[in-house]
């Protein structure tokens, strides 16, 4: 190959690699924040059950979640 080409190889190279970053980028700028949370429960349980009762009146985040 002769250098021009190896040149020509290495712009679109660069010039795709700068357009998947910048695709990157944006898709990260479109995440959504997520806020933490307090407490997390796994499985639906006597011990989750009292824990969710016990847990709504004061406001605190949590979620619950039963595994597949």
């Amino acid at each position: 190959m002769r250098t021009v080409e190896h040149v020509a190889l290495l712009r679109r190279w660069v010039v795709g690699s700068m357009k998947s970053m910048a695709r990157g980028l944006q898709a990260a700028s479109n995440v959504q924040r997520v806020e933490p949370l307090d407490a997390i429960g796994v499985g639906i349980g006597p011990f989750n059950l009292s824990l969710a009762a016990l847990l709504a009146p004061t406001g605190l985040r949590a979620r619950f979640s039963q595994p597949h």
